[in-house]
């Protein structure tokens, strides 16, 4: 079993048994994902992880989820987020992680920056997995420091002409700004901090609280000492941002940047600053093209605001088990738009004004069906499970074989029982983006 160098916890980093232990400790927003990989053989058992909470000494075992890599390997992989304030351990068949704290303090915060990462497909590296049945994963590594104005370089890239008489003729030009992330604040951070910096550089795609930078060159994490005897450093890196972007690009990875738990987003805002939302606030409003929506039957319980967000005083179908549901939308496929029918991408649905309903979806009793349906059949259209309300869920893409005149494209809530979400209304958002676009 390896645990995936990429993972933003450190498991026994140092063996320098001589100088003062930094104190620094690792710090996480609740709203950050410690995303955890664990590539184990075929032939081994499933790991067994704690989470264990050092303020409470209470250890809370890890459901992990499973995926498999090829005949030889299988992931198993878990998303940390939203734990309550204080301080943790990770362990993973007995190997425990350096310590580190979760907190809201927007004070703590401000002094760290949030690094996100991925990578454009699963070819890149052997030592960690991006894709996971088609859906695009980043990884948060939050550390402190970040960029200050004085680490402003300014260049060029030009080529001129000199006539005769001395004057300069500009053929070419272009110019570029580099700036110096500082790695570690005032106390300073750990050396493999910056050896998982240096790693993480090698992404295609690398988000600096929002923003892409890349490594300038082949410039690497400069080490600045600023104890003797003391193992807490400060790094400088040179970056620059990248300025030349593919939209669809961009949006698939904010989109898979933005997605966490429970009322909780990290939204970049006009000028492309990240910051932390929290519970308290207004949750963010997803833009995109699914399917249609002016197309939708206009059944008793639906009302058509736009094409992508569509108001439901949804109809219950009270009964037992499979049967108790909810009807959210119903669209004729032969009205489904010809430029959607046989694409594969990401499908994220937003619940908005149901309370209750939003609580028990986080205690996963009600699931979210999206099918084609035809008389007493129906195909899923949803690989895998939709893990929180507010989760990415992967749809597959209708192709022309399901298009038919009796047939619908259902979306529904299933498994209510107790909840009288009836007359609430409710504002949902179907959000897709292609995907290898």
């Amino acid at each position: 079993m390896i645990i995936s160098p990429f993972t933003p916890l450190f498991f026994s980093p140092s063996t320098d048994k001589f100088g003062a232990k930094s104190k620094y400790v690792q710090l996480f927003a609740r709203t950050d994902r410690i995303f955890v990989e664990l590539i184990l053989t075929a032939k081994e058992q499933e790991p067994i992880v704690y989470i264990n909470n050092l303020l409470s000494n209470i250890s809370t075992p890890v459901s992990l989820s499973s995926w498999k890599m090829n005949d030889d390997k299988i992931l198993y992989f878990y998303n940390i987020s939203l734990l309550p304030c204080g301080y943790y351990t990770v362990t993973v068949n007995g190997n425990t992680s350096e310590i580190f704290k979760v907190t809201d303090d927007e004070c703590e915060l401000s002094e760290t920056s949030l690094i996100q990462y991925s990578m454009k497909d699963n070819k890149q590296r052997l030592d960690a997995v991006w894709w996971i049945d088609g859906m695009q994963y980043f990884f948060d590594f939050r550390v402190p420091g970040g960029f200050k104005d004085n680490g402003w370089t300014f260049g060029v890239d030009n080529e001129q002409f000199v006539t005769s008489d001395e004057d300069i003729v500009e053929l070419f030009s272009h110019e570029y700004t580099t700036v110096l992330f500082t790695l570690g604040n005032g106390m300073g951070c750990p050396v493999w901090f910056a050896e998982l910096l240096n790693r993480v550089l090698c992404c295609n795609y690398v988000y600096f609280d929002g923003v892409r930078y890349t490594r300038k060159e082949s410039n690497v994490p400069e080490l600045n000492q600023q104890i003797e005897g003391l193992k807490s450093f400060v790094f400088n890196q040179m970056l620059q941002k990248v300025r030349t972007m593919n939209p669809v690009l961009e949006w698939n990875n904010q989109l898979a940047m933005r997605c966490v738990q429970s009322g909780a987003y990290r939204i970049a805002d006009d000028e492309g600053i990240r910051s932390i939302k929290y519970g308290s606030e207004s949750e963010v409003a997803e833009v995109g093209a699914y399917i249609n929506m002016t197309k939708a039957i206009p059944n008793t319980g639906v009302s058509i605001n736009s094409d992508t967000m569509v108001t439901v005083n949804s109809i219950h179908h009270p009964g037992v088990d499979e049967n108790s549901y909810w009807d959210l939308i119903a669209i004729k496929t032969t009205d489904i738009d010809n430029k959607y029918i046989g694409r594969r991408g990401y499908g994220k649905l937003t619940v908005n004004g149901l309370d209750r309903l939003k609580n028990d979806l986080d205690n996963g009793s009600i699931n979210l069906r999206a099918v084609l349906y035809k008389g007493d059949s129906y195909t899923n259209l949803i690989e895998g499970s939709v893990i929180s309300r507010d989760g990415v869920c992967v749809l597959k893409g209708i192709n022309g074989g399901d298009i038919g005149a009796l047939k619908e494209f259902q979306l529904y809530l299933d498994n209510v029982y107790e909840c009288d979400i009836d007359n609430l209304g409710m504002t949902i958002e179907l959000v897709w983006v292609y995907e290898n676009d």
